[in-house]
């Protein structure tokens, strides 16, 4: 079973992405150079983070093409993942 659990911290201030849980691909092991982050969404086997305003990091397995996204795909607004997919909300929510 894959599972994995992602809490932004200290909301008022700089929020730092920790995980914990099963950890097979890497999906809960935050890298150092995540920094500041303003939404985190975890798949199955992937974890991506939004950092800044259109900055979008990924870690853990692409087997599934998960982090095939588009460099052209503007400033992200809201991120979501599925356990073999990610999708990414570009504009005004």
């Amino acid at each position: 079973m894959f599972f994995l659990v992602l809490w932004i911290g200290n909301a008022a201030q700089a929020q730092y992405v920790r995980a914990w849980g099963n950890n097979w691909f890497g999906q809960a092991t935050v890298p150092r150079d995540v920094g500041k982050v303003r939404d985190v969404a975890a798949g199955g086997l992937h974890t991506f983070v939004i950092k800044g305003e259109v900055a979008v990091q990924c870690w853990g397995s692409n087997e599934y093409g998960q982090f095939n996204f588009q460099a052209s795909i503007g400033s992200v607004t809201a991120i979501a993942a599925g356990y073999f997919t990610a999708i990414f909300f570009s504009g005004s929510i």
